[in-house]
């Protein structure tokens, strides 16, 4: 198990409900599952879709374990976004693996991931505001305040042992409950990685041109949750890259990417607006302008996840 220096962002409680070092956990999962060699690093084609799920949320539950640890243990900025980062793709893991999973399993999974990513979503809003503003405008009063939500954000995701979360996943995993155990289940559980993948990526891409092809005639709602659709989007075809040959997909790889980061722009701005600072109207129009040129290259791009 691994030994912390004493800090003043993570309890002794914390340190004995759970080990979160991602070698222990890694050891853990090996175990549990009767492994005695490393995974492999990456899904293949012809992997069952079990085994696909089972190195994906290995993968995640390491990367939530060691970017809590950053933000209980540190003030460093990026832990809250790192946090987030990783709990956002263990919920693209569970909806693009659902056909898999114990409904009651992934409601109760998927329901405390996601208040543990707006309880950090609370201070990574508030520091994205602070850093975004000019220097002579972060005043003291502000800085204070954005350091003790910090704090009590700190003592909500103790008091709900949130850093036990992805060990008793791991646990749920090795165990056999997350996964659907009837016979229609089992044999889904046996079906190649490939052909979920390709349902899954169906799936994702019907979602985001469903709610339009110009952006920005949304709603403010409708491209928050375009944003979010999105990044499952990019988050699949990352998860399942290794499956693909199509030879476009380098390309699509990099929209992904690009269309994420206007999109983030955006809300950073959205947010700005809603704590009372003044947004230069052509950063917006800017923003919205590549975001909409990603989105013309992907909504009628060949759907690269079914083959050359």
């Amino acid at each position: 198990m691994k030994v912390f220096q004493q800090k003043p962002g993570i309890s002794d409680d914390d340190r004995q409900a759970t080990a979160t070092s991602p070698s222990c956990i890694t050891c853990i999962a090996m175990d549990a599952l009767n492994e005695t060699t490393p995974p492999p690093d990456e899904i293949a084609a012809g992997m069952t879709s079990e085994a696909a799920l089972v190195l994906l949320l290995r993968a995640c539950v390491i990367a939530i374990d060691q970017s809590l640890a950053l933000f209980l243990e540190s003030d460093e900025p990026e832990g809250p976004h790192k946090s987030r980062v990783a709990l956002r793709r263990l919920t693209t893991v569970l909806d693009g693996f659902q056909p898999l999973l114990r409904r009651k399993a992934l409601h109760r999974t998927r329901t405390e991931a996601k208040t543990i990513f707006r309880q950090l979503g609370k201070v990574r809003d508030a520091q994205v505001f602070l850093t975004n503003l000019e220097e002579s405008d972060r005043s003291a009063k502000l800085i204070k305040a954005t350091g003790l939500l910090r704090d009590k954000v700190r003592r909500d995701l103790r008091q709900r042992r949130a850093v036990s979360f992805a060990p008793s996943l791991l646990r749920d995993l090795s165990s056999g409950g997350l996964l659907r155990r009837k016979a229609p289940g089992r044999a889904l559980r046996l079906m190649p990685v490939d052909h979920l993948a390709a349902q899954s990526m169906d799936s994702i891409y019907a979602a985001c041109l469903a709610l339009g092809r110009d952006l920005a005639a949304l709603s403010v709602e409708d491209l928050h949750e375009f944003r979010k659709r999105m990044k499952s989007f990019r988050y699949l075809a990352e998860f399942f890259a290794p499956l693909w040959q199509h030879a476009d997909f380098p390309a699509q790889r990099r929209a992904l990417k690009d269309i994420q980061d206007a999109l983030g722009d955006l809300n950073d701005q959205a947010n700005a607006r809603a704590r009372g600072a003044t947004v230069d109207p052509q950063k917006a129009i800017k923003a919205m302008h590549a975001a909409q040129e990603q989105w013309d290259i992907l909504k009628d791009a060949p759907a690269w996840w079914r083959g050359p």
